[in-house]
């Protein structure tokens, strides 16, 4: 509409927008670390009065502020995109606003009004004013007097440049990179790859994209497993399904002529493609999966892995991401149950040659599963737990083993959540207080009964309400 009318749209970007949500229902939080009320019960809790970002709640309460003040002006919210604003007068003159979350662009003919609009918005909210709409939602905008132009020329140039500097393996795919410096995140993408394409499928159109022989596009099979010795006669392997056609016809490349011993396969193989026609009208299609759709989603990744690969199941995945804690301390479990973080003989895996010892105990090297589990100071940490459960344990071999035996316990209802957080309090603990000796080169080990103070506090700060 803003081309054909000639309307000059306009762009704005609010800041920190979900801070100005007002929630609808009461949420209660603890006191921050360092913010704790002087003189109050530690018991007592704050209420928001304002939304922030790790809030559920938060976007539908910033839509609903803004919505109100964007109607307080004269706005009308149209029914068929609440995104969409539009004000209509007598005079006809009109405005639009569009919003996503914190971008809004703003077209019409009423120069007077925009620019009230705009006043009005800045007065209710931190906002940036950006002028002509330049770039928006990933498509860039152009312009001048003989109108507007769109395009999505950074994502065309992202993906000139991935392709320059890793090549290309197929219409879909770079190639493998192996440049030793500078690819390190491209390069572990790539390697999945070969997982990923285990289940793709494409749609045929006009057949330019696509292999004829390598890829999944007429059956379930690739054409080169179904006809070998075709395959090994094919001029081009990497040839397109376009470039085997002859106007409406199949013409199929061979490097030389047929024998008479192969003329039954090549046969089969066109009577099998008889029935198969192009549509020169339409693009080639990727699709990923067995849905209609096609269309990849992590929950559907999982279920195929899962049904590959009954390890799966036994992972205790469920043990560290379905627990209340801060993101932080999941992630570090999660490093800790895969063995991978950055311990002494990882370091080494690393190529870092230090003397190997462990700075809790000063007695052992030191591995994952020494310094989180068999180190005797992280020993005692364990069997102070034990006592105040009244409980008796053997520590299991791996860190693995020991998760899925501390959610083996049966535990009263009432201190289940605080059960389940134990494990998670001691390997964090632990590790600032490796990482505080480490920096500091502490020498001599702390009054052991400060450090279960201190692993104690973290259960009590970790744990919810």
């Amino acid at each position: 509409m803003a081309v054909v009318r000639h309307w000059p749209p306009y762009q704005l970007d609010i800041k920190n927008v979900f801070l100005h949500g007002d929630p609808e229902d009461e949420v209660y939080m603890e006191q921050p670390p360092g913010f704790v009320a002087q003189g109050e019960s530690s018991n007592m809790v704050c209420r928001l009065r304002r939304a922030f970002y790790d809030l559920k709640q938060s976007p539908r309460a910033w839509f609903g502020k803004f919505s109100m003040v964007i109607q307080e002006f004269g706005m009308v919210r149209s029914e068929a995109d609440h995104s969409m604003f539009y004000c209509h007068s007598a005079l006809g003159l009109c405005m639009y606003l569009v919003v996503y979350v914190d971008d809004i662009v703003i077209t019409g003919n009423d120069d007077e009004g925009i620019t009230k609009l705009k006043h009005h918005i800045f007065q209710h909210f931190q906002t940036k004013d950006l002028g002509r709409l330049r770039y928006f939602l990933g498509i860039e905008v152009a312009q001048s007097k003989s109108g507007i132009v769109i395009s999505q020329r950074k994502y065309a140039l992202d993906m000139i440049l991935i392709s320059a500097k890793h090549g290309i393996q197929s219409h879909w795919c770079t190639s493998l990179s192996r440049a030793p410096y500078g690819v390190g995140v491209w390069k572990h993408i790539g390697k999945l790859w070969e997982e990923f394409s285990q289940h793709k499928h494409f749609t045929v159109g006009n057949g330019l994209h696509i292999r004829f022989w390598k890829d999944k596009w007429l059956c379930n099979t690739v054409l080169m497993d179904d006809y070998p010795g075709l395959f090994y006669l094919a001029r081009d392997p990497d040839s397109t399904i376009s470039q085997n056609r002859d106007g409406t016809t199949w013409s199929i490349m061979f490097r030389r002529n047929m024998q008479d011993w192969e003329f039954n396969e090549l046969i089969k193989l066109l009577q099998t493609l008889q029935s198969f026609s192009l549509n020169t009208q339409a693009t080639d299609q990727f699709k990923w999966g067995t849905t209609g759709a096609g269309n990849y989603t992590v929950s559907a990744a999982y279920k195929q892995s899962r049904a590959l690969n009954a390890v799966t199941d036994h992972w205790p995945w469920k043990l560290i991401w379905k627990i209340k804690l801060p993101p932080k301390i999941i992630c570090f479990c999660w490093t800790a149950l895969y063995e991978a973080c950055l311990t002494q003989d990882n370091l080494y895996k690393r190529k870092h040659v230090i003397v190997n010892g462990c700075y809790l105990c000063q007695k052992a090297a030191e591995s994952n599963r020494h310094f989180f589990l068999h180190c005797t100071v992280t020993a005692n940490l364990w069997n102070m737990f034990y006592s105040l459960f009244g409980l008796s344990w053997v520590m299991p071999h791996s860190i693995k083993e020991a998760y899925e035996s501390w959610y083996c316990w049966k535990v009263d209802s009432t201190i289940k959540e605080t059960w389940k957080m134990i494990p998670a309090a001691i390997f964090w603990s632990i590790w600032r207080e490796k990482n505080r000796r480490c920096l500091k080169v502490y020498q001599l080990l702390y009054i052991l009964s400060k450090w279960k103070a201190l692993c104690v506090c973290t259960v009590e700060s970790i744990c919810p309400l």
